[in-house]
């Protein structure tokens, strides 16, 4: 059974919307014009309706680049797949059970050559238990903001100052030091690009905010391992953040 963290329902209905229209209008964000003709699959069905959904969806889009692609822009729609870690965070001024912001994060320090993903979601579009790594950091305010709403970031995007920018940037940092190592695991998935920094020396990272989040290898026994841990944990030490 595939497993799926997280889920974007505005996103989500979003797109829905722009496919039910012409096939060039489609084009205009970045989607295959395939999509334009998917709606009509849209239905509800039984279980969770969101992820059916989505799992037609996701075949409208057919093949998209990685986001480890040169050629990758803002607000261009990219996959992804590999090992990432995963936590909620609250405001810098906040308190413990505050946690609006979800993060996914690549592994921390990137290898020489390769590029960084960070991914920003709002905790309402999670879909199972997930333990808070606490405050988000310092001068971070500006990107809690933009992140923590559940309709964040709709078709048109939004460009993220630089202080945004700069506390993303360092959300890994702080997961790897913080996280619970059970919330680290193959992660995939479509997301769409709020930002490319590149210093043209050693860095590069791709800040974007996820359509859908799964489980890179469903069914396992390390997901299930995985799966025990993280409720056991939750339930004597954190907090509870499931999609609404």
């Amino acid at each position: 059974m595939i497993e799926y963290l997280y889920v974007s329902k505005s996103k989500l209905e979003a797109l829905e919307e722009r496919g039910k229209r012409f096939s060039k209008d489609a084009m205009t964000i970045g989607l295959p014009s395939s999509l334009a003709t998917a709606h009509a699959s849209f239905k509800s069905t039984q279980g969770n309706e969101a992820v059916a959904r989505l799992r037609r969806l996701e075949s409208a889009f057919g093949v998209i680049p990685s986001f480890e692609a040169r050629t990758n822009a803002e607000r261009d729609w990219v996959g992804y797949s590999g090992r990432m870690r995963w936590a909620t965070m609250y405001r810098d001024s906040g308190r413990d059970g505050e946690d609006e912001v979800a993060v996914f994060t690549s592994a921390n320090p990137t290898p020489p050559g390769q590029t960084r993903l960070v991914l920003l979601g709002s905790t309402q579009h999670l879909l199972t238990e997930t333990r808070s790594v606490g405050r988000m950091g310092s001068s971070s305010d500006a990107l809690y903001d933009l992140v923590r709403r559940p309709s964040l970031i709709d078709l048109q995007g939004v460009e993220l100052p630089r202080s945004a920018v700069d506390a993303a940037r360092h959300l890994s940092r702080i997961l790897d030091d913080d996280g619970p190592r059970w919330q680290f695991a193959p992660l995939e998935g479509i997301a769409r690009v709020l930002h490319i920094f590149d210093d043209g020396l050693a860095e590069r990272t791709v800040i974007a905010t996820p359509l859908f989040v799964r489980i890179g290898e469903p069914g396992g026994k390390q997901s299930r391992r995985r799966a025990a841990r993280q409720a056991s944990d939750v339930k004597k030490f954190g907090t509870s953040y499931m999609g609404r």
